[in-house]
């Protein structure tokens, strides 16, 4: 996307195209963005999702936070919605 975003939130998810990522525009990269996945869950691989937020905070950096609770559900818990409000607040200006 071409256009300054005010942040991107990931909540089990994972960046899909991981080989290359020079389809980051110029303002994507510097969009703040966090992410956040249980060690545990059982619908997503949490490898995948650190790889993903490895390869991303190298490109990046400071404007990716990562967030890797002990949690065995799908669902988020509660440090990660808190995560998830303390950005919003912050990048929203709320």
């Amino acid at each position: 996307y071409p256009k300054p975003l005010a942040g991107i939130i990931s909540i089990s998810g994972w960046c899909a195209v991981r080989k290359d990522l020079s389809w980051i525009s110029e303002a994507g990269k510097q969009t703040p963005v966090l992410m956040c996945c249980g060690d545990g869950d059982p619908v997503v691989d949490f490898a995948i999702t650190k790889q993903s937020a490895n390869l991303l905070k190298g490109l990046l950096g400071e404007s990716l936070e990562a967030l890797y609770p002990k949690r065995g559900m799908h669902k988020p818990d509660r440090s990660e919605m808190t995560a998830v409000l303390s950005f919003m607040k912050n990048h929203l200006k709320l």
